[in-house]
């Protein structure tokens, strides 16, 4: 599908009917629904997939390099329980939740799409 008609919608929804991959596809694609993830969805301007899936891609990336932080913060203050440790160990803590709490946060994010505005 990459090489011919990776661009063409109803081409890649029938090829993957004919791998038998319909009903795996209608659960992801309900799925994405139910999880209000709508820039993965056919209606979203590709402008607004590329913002949501650029910032995905930021927060993942954050989000391993806190995750690392944060287990030598926790070695570091078991190994020597001090007052900066436990501080240094309590920051990471409040980074790494805000990096996973964060939302589309872009400005203008779903104008593309009709959704400016809208949850």
């Amino acid at each position: 599908m990459a090489h011919d008609m990776a661009n063409d919608r109803q081409a890649v929804i029938a090829t993957i009917e004919r791998a038998g991959c319909a009903e795996i596809w209608e659960r992801a694609v309900g799925l994405i629904r139910r999880m209000r993830q709508w820039p993965a969805l056919e209606t979203a301007a590709l402008d607004d997939a590329r913002d949501a899936f650029s910032q995905a891609l930021h927060l993942q990336r954050s989000a391993r390099t806190l995750h690392k932080e944060l287990k030598q913060a926790e070695a570091a203050l078991a190994t020597d329980p001090t007052d900066e440790n436990y501080r240094h160990l309590i920051e990471i803590q409040a980074q790494f939740q805000d990096v996973q709490a964060t939302e589309a946060l872009i400005e203008g994010f779903g104008v593309s799409s009709g959704r400016a505005g809208r949850a």
